[in-house]
């Protein structure tokens, strides 16, 4: 999506979610709703450091009723079965395309479609909704990840999330650096760390 695979593609369409409606209209973002088409202030914009709506959408008070559509590839670092995870206000989809078993091309595959409200950073809230089923990834191993939601009122978020096997038991098995920024928006944030091994 960005130069040498890195980095998230977002579109933001400010005022579509009156458009779309539902769950189940998702697929009008970026076919009939687009950044051109849509209210003042839409854009578009290339992430590259987590899958998370901008702050400056988030945040204001003033952005109601938007949706956004971002796509990412994600590329498998070991061997193993992956699960990805979403958090959305208020609706969300989360589709795959990728090659199954080395052979099988799977197209827009529905890996998680969310019809409720989750917090910012839980990814458990509604595990049957939240949850893709297991897959099967070699390392090296590319996915095309695309997201679809919308927000039927102020504020509102989407985050994506992958679980990566290991069977390493330790804790810190892997090199990690965390960066916290606390900005004074108006929705209350809470910084949860969690620790998983095995």
């Amino acid at each position: 999506v960005w130069p040498g695979m890195r980095g998230l593609e977002m579109e933001v369409y400010m005022g579509a979610e009156g458009s779309v409606g539902s769950l189940s209209n998702l697929g009008l973002l970026n076919d009939t709703i687009t950044v051109e088409n849509s209210a003042d202030k839409s854009f578009r914009t290339t992430e590259t450091a987590i899958w998370e709506t901008p702050l400056n959408v988030t945040a204001s008070r003033d952005t109601r009723r938007w949706c956004s559509k971002s796509k990412a590839f994600f590329v498998a670092p070991v061997t193993g079965d992956f699960r990805f995870y979403m958090s959305v206000e208020d609706y969300g989809t989360l589709h795959g395309s990728w090659i199954k078993n080395g052979t099988q091309a799977v197209a827009r595959e529905l890996l998680i479609d969310q019809s409720w409200q989750s917090p910012i950073n839980d990814y458990w809230k509604y595990e049957a909704e939240q949850w893709s089923p297991l897959i099967f990834l070699e390392a090296n191993q590319s996915i095309l990840l695309d997201a679809a939601q919308c927000c039927n009122w102020q504020g509102g978020h989407l985050q994506v999330a992958v679980l990566i096997p290991s069977d390493v038991g330790t804790a810190q098995s892997l090199p990690e650096i965390q960066k916290l920024s606390i900005r004074g928006d108006s929705q209350a944030r809470s910084q949860v760390i969690s620790y998983l091994s095995g």
